[in-house]
């Protein structure tokens, strides 16, 4: 999986600076020199029939799946997900070569222009479509005990990530050709797609680490998935007491919980979540992520755990209800008190962010005139494909969310609106900083929902969903088209390519998100943190601040102020960026359990070790070694993770 291109997440995905991870990770790319490559391999009309072979597109379909897979996981479990270019390249090439291996060297190699469309459509599968989809209608059952149905979920995910592709084509004309900006993934691809095809020591070398480690993660994952099916139940007697006996203890030990005492306490207590978690995913999510962001995550969940929570157990809301309420006898979850602070710190700070940087924007978009465009990147995907598809897309996309969903036309409209708003920045910040700022763009849309549609958390929860998966899918065929225009490759192909992978990765995440969340008890149960931070907007923003506890209410308001600092600071003195604390760290740092902020500061501090013992090759090798864990271990702990949740559901239904 490349970590190149969170969430937030992304993206969360995430939520929260959706794209740090991404951006963090692929920093190295704007150190590549780019011009040569592009001047040397400008557009050549007779190679566009061999780039979007059967054999390019059917890899980068087959690869699309388990990474979508591995990524819903990933950005579910810790509320990042990372981009998968790079290692859809590297994985498709050692495919391809064994499959020469087994034909004899008859078959011939991948070239150029294939590797781009293999990625391509693996990306769109893996990365870009489906992730938001997850999150809004996460939320939604959260909110409502409301399933939707799955050929409504698929029609969403799927009109969506063509939305997305659809106003990629027009802002191509704008960033790319007139702007010329970097997408450093984009240009970091085309180089890794060069060296693989010359053989460099350096390709074959990051092909090498990122295969060994994804078969350490794929072996820890399945050990974590056997710790899944055991403990479910699910496998015979006989085999349980096999690995029971056999296997040492700390094999197959899902975490290990910490000693927990803090001042003022009467007794002792215990704490969800307070413990170490032995996961390759969450070390290697805390390698790419790096320094600034672990820090800030561990900072925040050191005062929550032992400044607040022994507060907290000892105060009383209106009415004399405990403000922080035990789940069990002296067992106490901070999590579903501190989401509301670090929600409420996450919206302040990217929608502070994004209004500091509104007008830039927006002087740059007017700025840029046709003139500006250069033409020599081959057929690119006339503007008339917009003109026309996008009232099309407009109309079955409304259609479905109004039949579907009961979804009012003015929700439908404002989704629609805020669709086209959130490509367009999203773009232009990837472009920039290599970061896809889904969870801004989540967020703003939610604001835009309830300021038209007030009260209704589907609609709100479902607008925010379908603005983030066409942001990221019109970011991520940015970068794919970059990486098509410094390779020579055809732009209309790709579009093609974009849309096959959008197509394979809604039918591989409608059916796993079913089998991850069969009712609302399961996320209650699981907490996760993307949808958490989704649904819990989504009710600060339709019945306002009193929907928050009272003691969580007072903790908001300073978290309100904090938001809107660090991004004032960052804004006025950029060169502070380098010591002042990540929005996105101490946001994630309430919300994420403290075993995951944990595994991901060891992670972080690995890499660091790292790049002072070795800084000649460290980030490039980083890179693909955490890819390598968090892809393996992510994919195969799904699947467990899957297999326990049908097999409950055949029993509940038996």
């Amino acid at each position: 999986m490349k970590p190149d291109k969170s969430t937030t997440n992304s993206a969360a995905a995430s939520s929260a600076e959706s794209g740090a991870a991404r951006g963090v990770a692929s920093s190295a790319a704007g150190s590549h020199q780019t011009g040569g490559l592009r001047a040397s391999n400008s557009f050549d009309p007779g190679r566009g029939a061999a780039q979007f072979t059967l054999r390019a597109t059917l890899i980068g379909a087959l690869l699309g799946i388990p990474l979508a897979v591995a990524n819903l996981y990933t950005l579910l479990h810790i509320g990042w997900s990372f981009g998968v270019n790079i290692t859809a390249c590297l994985v498709g090439f050692a495919i391809w070569q064994a499959l020469r291996g087994l034909s004899g060297g008859r078959a011939s190699a991948l070239s150029e222009l294939e590797s781009v469309s293999l990625q391509a459509t693996a990306s769109a599968a893996g990365y870009a479509t489906g992730s938001t989809a997850a999150i809004a209608f996460g939320a939604m059952l959260l909110l409502t005990d409301k399933r939707p149905d799955p050929w409504v979920m698929f029609a969403v995910t799927v009109l969506t990530g063509v939305l997305g592709v659809l106003l990629a084509i027009p802002l191509r004309a704008w960033l790319i050709d007139a702007e010329k900006l970097p997408f450093p993934s984009g240009a970091m691809t085309a180089t890794t797609i060069r060296g693989i095809a010359a053989r460099t020591v350096e390709a074959l070398r990051s092909a090498r680490i990122l295969l060994t480690s994804l078969v350490f993660g794929l072996l820890l994952g399945s050990l974590r998935a056997l710790q899944q099916l055991m403990g479910g139940g699910v496998l015979p007697a006989s085999w349980t007491g096999f690995f029971e006996k056999r296997a040492p203890a700390w094999l197959l030990q899902s975490e290990f919980a910490l000693p927990y005492a803090a001042p003022g306490l009467a007794k002792p207590i215990q704490i969800v979540g307070f413990a170490f978690e032995p996961s390759f995913l969450l070390i290697g999510a805390g390698m790419i992520v790096g320094l600034r962001i672990t820090l800030s995550m561990i900072a925040a969940a050191l005062l929550l755990y032992f400044g607040l929570v022994p507060m907290l157990i000892q105060m009383t809301d209106a009415g004399g209800a405990p403000a922080l309420p035990p789940v069990g006898d002296g067992i106490y979850e901070a999590r579903r008190w501190a989401v509301w602070p670090g929600t409420t710190l996450l919206l302040a700070a990217t929608l502070t962010g994004f209004l500091l940087e509104l007008p830039r924007l927006l002087r740059s978009f007017f700025a840029t005139t046709a003139s500006d465009r250069s033409t020599d990147d081959g057929p690119a995907p006339p503007l008339q494909w917009t003109l026309i598809g996008v009232p099309i897309v407009t109309v079955l996309l409304g259609a479905v969310l109004s039949l579907g969903l009961n979804v009012p036309v003015m929700g439908v409209a404002i989704s629609i609106l805020m669709a086209g708003f959130a490509a367009a920045i999203a773009a232009r910040v990837t472009g920039e900083t290599d970061n896809t700022p889904t969870g801004p763009v989540i967020k703003l849309a939610q604001a835009g929902a309830a300021l038209t549609v007030r009260g209704d958390l589907t609609t709100n929860v479902l607008c925010g969903g379908v603005a983030g998966g066409a942001a990221m899918s019109a970011a991520d065929l940015l970068q794919d088209m970059k990486t098509g225009r410094m390779l020579g490759a055809n732009l209309r192909t790709l579009v093609f390519s974009q849309l096959l992978g959008a197509v394979v990765g809604a039918a591989t995440i409608v059916p796993v998100w079913f089998a991850l969340f069969p009712n609302a008890d399961t996320i209650k149960e699981k907490l996760p943190p993307p949808i958490m931070i989704s649904a819990t907007a989504a009710r600060v923003f339709a019945e306002g601040i009193g929907s928050i506890p009272e003691s969580a209410r007072s903790a908001s308001l300073w978290a309100l102020f904090a938001g809107i600092g660090l991004a004032v600071i960052a804004k006025a003195w950029p060169n502070s960026r380098a010591w002042l604390p990540s929005a996105a760290g101490l946001g994630m740092g309430w919300i994420l359990p403290f075993s995951a902020v944990l595994a991901f500061a060891i992670g972080a501090l690995i890499a660091a070790i790292w790049t002072l013992i070795h800084p000649k090759h460290a980030e490039q090798d980083q890179v693909a070694t955490a890819s390598g864990l968090v892809a393996g271990e992510s994919l195969m702990a799904a699947l467990g993770a899957i297999i326990l949740a049908v097999v409950a559901l055949r029993q509940v239904s038996g």
